[in-house]
């Protein structure tokens, strides 16, 4: 029914982001700069949340790509790119801890940099959503919730955080609590029609588990319906934000087919296990 693309990626290595010729820290018509840290700026009621985890940057000058860096890595950029600086955001896509690629729905952000010899620039670049996402679905949990549905074979409890210890942010998140070796589910109550020719899909959340989490779509043409996964999520202690990229996933479903997301886990032992979810965003081109 689809079949898989290979995604654009650019791998962390030392060659890519942070490696440097040592040649190149003694160049002497060399400047530097630090990209300290970075933001994201807008309207919560827009776009959602604007807690991020933004990683790394690529950096163009009027000549070209520079390269790609990782937060507050020194890096060394030659005398002829003086004016001015593109920067790129660059998020691990699709939680894969080796990946980074710039996340396309984040504008680049231009700055004035005027090198001298030896001279560090620091920068410190607030991203905008780009004009064109189109927000399918914004869930932050503050009052319930109205996009998801629990599923009927679910064995669970859920309703928002009763501990303000598990509030990711503000003053609701989403928990469930899974049975001893019961099954965990809820998906969108919309279907959703993409343009998937052209379209980037894209889901935002943050989430932490005690058990393993999978993410995928569920897929509706008359009669028919397919479920995908996208991703399994191991458990973690800590919240943890993803870049979910559907694109290829979707990529090859045909006119009139309708998605609706999932987002499940189950539980593998005797012991209750916890499921916590915020700021959850579907987005796209």
């Amino acid at each position: 029914m689809r079949s898989w693309k290979k995604s654009w990626l650019i791998w962390i290595s030392a060659g890519l982001l942070g490696g440097c010729a040592s040649d190149a820290w003694e160049a002497p018509d060399a400047a530097f700069l630090v990209v300290d840290s970075a933001a994201v700026t807008g309207s919560p009621d827009m776009v959602g949340s604007l807690r991020h985890e933004i990683e790394a940057v690529w950096i163009f000058d009027s000549a070209g790509f520079l390269g790609a860096f990782p937060l507050k890595r020194k890096v060394p950029v030659p005398m002829s790119s003086t004016g001015r600086l593109t920067l790129k955001a660059g998020v691990r896509e699709s939680g894969m801890a080796n990946a980074v690629t710039p996340y396309p729905f984040f504008q680049a952000v231009t700055v004035p940099f005027h090198p001298a010899p030896w001279q560090t620039d620091t920068f410190r670049p607030t991203f905008e959503y780009s004009p064109a996402t189109r927000f399918w679905l914004l869930e932050n949990f503050e009052h319930g919730w109205s996009y998801w549905d629990v599923s009927e074979a679910a064995q669970a409890t859920v309703g928002r955080a009763a501990s303000p210890a598990d509030v990711f942010e503000g003053d609701g998140t989403f928990e469930a609590h899974i049975q001893p070796h019961g099954l965990f589910e809820i998906i969108t109550h919309d279907s959703f029609s993409f343009d998937t020719v052209r379209s980037s899909i894209y889901m935002e959340l943050h989430y932490r588990t005690t058990t393993i989490m999978v993410i995928g779509a569920y897929f509706r043409q008359g009669n028919s319906r397919a479920q995908e996964a996208l991703i399994y999520l191991r458990p973690t202690q800590r919240w943890r934000k993803l870049y979910l990229n559907f694109t290829n996933l979707l990529s090859d479903l045909t006119d009139g087919t309708t998605v609706r997301f999932f987002i499940g886990g189950w539980d593998q032992d005797s012991t209750e296990d916890r499921v916590w979810l915020d700021n959850i965003k579907v987005l796209s081109f």
